[in-house]
């Protein structure tokens, strides 16, 4: 009885292609962002100047000038440009106040769910702390056999954008071999990853969508496996691994 072999990876590159539509068009309504002390407030505008003590801003439609209090809000982020502390220092230069500045802070952590070997397979869970220039990761999930895992690193040059492109690198679960029919042959395989992928803030909260492609860079145990299956006459072959895996997600942050 002829036994088939599946491997989990990417279906098309046309669903990724939908996808990056659907969510730049969320960047393309998007606006400065300034998130409250309460984790749950947030007011969309346009900032003007991050001074010492606040932070000044406009709203849409409306010419006047508003101020928002150091103690008053948690941190923000700006949708055109990255946030510059570049006037803070050059105030503080020209003060005889020995008062450190006080700038907005990044979230410390928070988790996601999705899919991808990021969130170690079909379905995971991934938790990453600080959500800021760089932040360590570890994902869990399950890859149609078992328990899957990695831990890597994340890398966003512009953390307080709207629209953060993200460079990735990981090692742990890259590889799975399902054989319907012939279960002894399943297994999963470990090795190191990298990849590139956008992370897109809405316009009313700090969570955010994660969307990515990673390269996995399988064992010469999974490369020998696949050749001595493809050798064996009782295993069909539907579809070969694919070079590049898509990730997935939604991310809640915390504080």
């Amino acid at each position: 009885m002829l036994k088939e072999i599946y491997f989990l990876h990417m279906k098309t590159l046309a669903y990724y292609i939908l996808l990056c539509l659907i969510l730049l068009s969320f960047e393309s309504k998007s606006q400065d962002l300034i998130f409250y002390n309460n984790t749950k407030d947030t007011i969309k505008c346009k900032i003007i100047k991050d001074k010492i003590e606040f932070v000044e801003y406009t709203l849409p439609n409306d010419s006047n000038t508003y101020k928002i209090y150091q103690e008053q809000y948690d941190y923000y982020i700006q949708s055109n440009k990255n946030v510059t502390n570049q006037e803070l220092i050059t105030n503080v230069n020209n003060s005889s106040s020995l008062e450190t500045p006080k700038i907005s802070n990044m979230p410390k952590i928070g988790f996601g769910l999705g899919m991808g070997i990021d969130y170690g397979g079909v379905i995971g869970l991934k938790l990453s702390t600080p959500i800021s220039y760089v932040s360590l990761f570890a994902g869990l999930g399950y890859n149609l056999i078992e328990a899957g895992f990695n831990i890597g690193i994340i890398a966003r040059p512009f953390p307080k954008k709207l629209f953060t492109p993200t460079v990735t690198g990981m090692y742990g679960y890259n590889a799975v071999i399902i054989i319907r029919g012939a279960e002894s042959y399943n297994q999963t395989y470990y090795g190191a990853s990298i990849g590139a992928g956008i992370e897109l803030r809405s316009s009313q909260l700090k969570n955010f969508f994660s969307l990515g492609i990673l390269i996995p860079f399988r064992s010469q145990n999974f490369e020998n496996d696949l050749i001595a299956l493809k050798n064996n006459p009782a295993i069909v072959f539907n579809q070969e691994p694919s070079d590049a895996l898509l990730s997935l997600g939604y991310h809640f942050v915390l504080k």
